[in-house]
């Protein structure tokens, strides 16, 4: 995986390639709804390379760099995908609810402490 790195910045995106082909991403973000947390804003698996914990991969060097920053939790959401809820559940994610919801009514907020 090779993470992508802004100048001046604690936004971090991560691409996962087999051979030359990128076949995954993610990005982990500072959250702006969560005080002192890191916000997991995407992640994609290319379906012919699911089923290889990519995400799960991802997630673990999302939660490496939350650290260095400093950041005590990374937060996210989900919406219909069980599979997406699923890794959170494997990944050590649990289920919270937000002071102030940020997305769609029908959203799971997740939460993991990283410190």
């Amino acid at each position: 995986m090779t993470p992508l790195l802004f100048p001046n910045s604690i936004w971090v995106w991560w691409l996962a390639f087999c051979g030359p082909e990128p076949v995954a991403f993610a990005g982990v973000i500072p959250s702006t709804h969560v005080s002192n947390a890191g916000y997991f804003c995407r992640v994609g698996v290319l379906g012919k390379h699911c089923g290889h914990r990519l995400q799960l991969r991802l997630m673990r060097a999302m939660e490496a760099r939350a650290r260095l920053n400093g950041w005590c939790s990374i937060v996210s959401d989900t919406t219909d995908k069980m599979h997406s809820a699923n890794n959170f559940i494997r990944a050590g994610y649990r289920l919270f609810s937000p002071k102030n919801p940020w997305a769609w009514p029908n959203t799971l907020y997740w939460r993991k402490d990283v410190k």
